[in-house]
């Protein structure tokens, strides 16, 4: 260093005020001569990890990488950033430096020129502060903030973030395609430019909710996008300054519509399924019942009736009753109710009758399920069924036993009667007496009247026959043209 040089150094040394400015300064500063270290304060020993002494004389360059963050060769580098200085150009840039320990740090560094007298001197002036630190949160703020972007941009839930005047600060990819837009054209717009006042009303009201309550709510709210209602969930909650402020609202919705008609639809299965196993149990006990056919059939039919109630297992069902014809057979204490339902019961497509339910409390007319009046439709539908076979069997016990004609029993049950009237009288020591009618010229009749004639005629004769014997007496068509009246004792 030349005389000059040193003599305006120790000159600037002799100003209490520099020397405390320079030793207590906050950051670590640097006094280089050309390009070695002529002086330094405290934080420049810490920050560099090195005693002053070491320091002094020396290049930046030795404590520092082969490279700097510009991509340059450490010596290349440093000579134009302190010639740079030199000729007046205040210099600001990152440096990377080597630690004892062989950890790389980085500084952030403002360069000038000292000027003596007006005069530029081959001294710099160099101030520096550690970012080491900064810069790695930084970098990893960076890295969460693009990591959060990539999520927001692939998510299919809307998020968003508006301000407290309601316009929209930032919208994700899936609120752009909701709203048909690019991103930019819904950025400054409110939820009235944006989604129409219907829907505008329900946002703006549950943004207040959050901002009021200074609380995240999570809330369902039913919206019209592109003309159809949509079931959105939506988590909404303020957003703060770094004073401490609300500065607006965030959310994320996902629409939810096919999600809750989906349960809708599971929930609709459950209930039929509930109704198929009641259906099922209230059938089985009726088909129980009518298992006994071998009793009568009023019987039946009251049993029925008192098993209706418990059977469909709905308990506002306080009564039933079942009319076929004259008839009426009630569930015990049966009274009738101010609400009820009826279904007919059908027999060969004609109505026989009908079966009703009364109700304990009073119901309006839509409150009657549906599922209701089906159970009830297949109760009757059953007894239907059985009334059905019972006259199918009447009329197939007819016709094997009686003549189709005359309505008399036939030479199968004649026959039958004659044998129990036999042993009977075996038994019991008595007698009974069998007469033999023939119709004579019954032929002529058929032939010179037409056979239609010939059938009133038979009839008449049954008729008349029927009614001048007992009702224990047992009077018989026993061939085409012949008639047997049976008497017993």
């Amino acid at each position: 260093m030349s005389n000059l040089q040193s003599s305006a150094f120790h000159k600037l040394q002799d100003y209490k005020k520099y020397k405390l400015l320079f030793e207590d300064a906050p950051l670590a500063i640097f006094i280089l001569d050309g390009y070695k270290y002529l002086e330094c304060n405290k934080k420049a020993e810490d920050m560099l990890g090195y005693p002053r002494d070491e320091l002094m004389g020396k290049s930046p360059a030795e404590y520092s990488t082969a490279y700097q963050p510009n991509g340059e060769d450490t010596k290349t580098c440093a000579q134009k950033l302190i010639n740079a200085a030199l000729a007046g150009e205040v210099q600001y840039f990152e440096w990377t430096i080597i630690w004892p320990d062989n950890s790389v740090r980085l500084l952030e560094v403002a360069l000038t020129p000292i000027y003596l007298e007006g005069e530029i001197t081959t001294l710099t002036h160099a101030i520096a502060r550690d970012i080491t630190e900064l810069r790695a949160r930084e970098e990893a703020e960076e890295r969460q903030k693009s990591l959060l972007q990539q999520i927001s941009e692939s998510t299919s839930e809307h998020i968003f973030i508006k301000d407290l005047a309601g316009r929209y600060q930032y919208l994700n990819k899936a609120v752009a395609e909701v709203l048909d837009r690019e991103i930019h054209e819904g950025l400054g717009k409110n939820d009235l430019e944006l989604f129409g006042p219907d829907t505008a009303a329900i946002l703006v009201a549950n943004d207040d909710k959050a901002i009021k309550e200074k609380a995240v709510i999570v809330y369902e709210e039913r919206v019209k996008l592109h003309g159809r209602e949509r079931i959105l969930e939506t988590t909404k909650g303020p957003f703060y300054d770094s004073d401490g402020s609300i500065a607006g609202v965030f959310g994320i919705s996902r629409d939810i519509t096919e999600i809750r008609e989906a349960e809708k639809r599971t929930e609709k299965l459950a209930r039929d399924l509930a109704e198929r196993v009641k259906e099922l149990t209230c059938i089985n006990s009726i088909t129980d019942i009518l298992a006994k056919r071998g009793g009568p059939m009023d019987g039946l039919l009251q049993e029925i009736a008192s098993q209706i109630p418990p059977a469909m297992q709905y308990p506002d069902v306080a009564a039933a009753r079942i009319d076929i014809g004259t008839r009426q057979f009630a569930s015990e204490g049966f009274v009738e109710q101010p609400d009820s339902i009826s279904e007919e019961i059908r027999s060969k497509g004609e109505i026989v009758g009908h079966v009703e339910v009364h109700y304990s409390e009073v119901r309006s007319q839509p409150a009657f399920l549906e599922e209701e009046c089906d159970l009830l439709k297949l109760i009757a539908n059953k007894i239907g069924g059985v009334l059905e076979r019972e006259q199918d069997d009447e009329n197939i016990h007819r016709l094997a036993f009686y003549d189709s004609l005359t309505s008399l029993p036939n030479r199968q049950l004649l026959i039958d009667r004659i044998h129990q009237a036999t042993h009977a009288c075996q038994r019991n020591h008595t007698n009974s007496a069998l007469l033999y009618l023939d119709l004579d010229n019954f032929k002529n009749l058929n032939d010179s009247h037409g056979h239609d004639a010939g059938d009133i005629f038979l009839r008449q004769v049954a008729d008349r026959l029927s009614h001048a014997v007992r009702e224990t007496d047992t009077v018989a068509r026993f061939a085409a043209m012949s008639s047997s009246s049976f008497s017993k004792n």
